[in-house]
């Protein structure tokens, strides 16, 4: 028997704020299209981890009870894995919030140059702190940036690093190099926020401290 369902149209979900605090992760234009539920968030003492994918302003953040409830992170990704801009942070700086660059970890050469590239532009951005994480990336993407990078000629010595070397070690080989040149640049490593009501930010920072070295 064939059964007829009558199109419904998109209901909006529980508006209803937790009852614990929580921490959230909100990308950019989701801060910019649902300012009042984000505002509703913080008004409970929910903290918000923003990532900065497109342009922000001061202005577009709603209301907020202190500005630890915030924190903020832009993006960098290397050119030859595809066209990401750095969004800058400095005026969220300036205005007391913390803000870092998340940077990704993918195979590329050189290698200590392209990781000296990714720490000078968190820097420039107004970045105050910095986390390192691996890019998983399946076969596919490798193929698709290397044809477009360089086409039927090919590059003998990216060929090897792409598809004939552990991802394992040359993460580990980005994350050494870009750990050092943080420390060089001043520059923290891991998420110093943001606080809830029921906890600082610091001790939060000092979770992920704890937990980096762990691991």
């Amino acid at each position: 028997m064939r059964l007829l369902r009558e199109a419904t149209s998109p209901q909006v979900g529980d508006a209803h704020v937790p009852r614990r605090p929580l921490r959230l992760l909100v990308y950019a234009s989701v801060l910019k299209n649902r300012r009042r539920a984000v505002e509703k968030l913080l008004a409970v003492g929910c903290g918000l981890l923003v990532v900065a994918d497109e342009p922000l302003e001061p202005g577009d953040l709603p209301s907020l009870l202190a500005p630890e409830q915030v924190t903020l992170i832009n993006l960098w990704l290397s050119p030859f894995w595809g066209n990401m801009p750095t969004v800058p942070l400095s005026s969220f700086r300036e205005e007391g919030f913390a803000t870092g660059t998340l940077i990704a970890l993918t195979p590329q050469l050189p290698v200590q140059e392209s990781m000296n590239a990714a720490l000078l532009a968190a820097r420039e951005s107004g970045a105050q702190f910095v986390v390192l994480a691996p890019l998983s990336l399946t076969g596919e993407d490798k193929h698709l940036a290397y044809e477009a990078a360089f086409g039927e000629d090919g590059n003998d010595v990216f060929e090897d690093l792409l598809f004939h070397s552990d991802p394992v070690d040359v993460a580990k080989t980005l994350e050494v190099h870009g750990s050092s040149m943080a420390y060089e640049l001043g520059l923290r490593e891991g998420l110093p926020g943001p606080s809830t009501a029921l906890c600082k930010a610091s001790c939060f920072a000092a979770a992920c401290s704890l937990l980096l070295w762990a691991r």
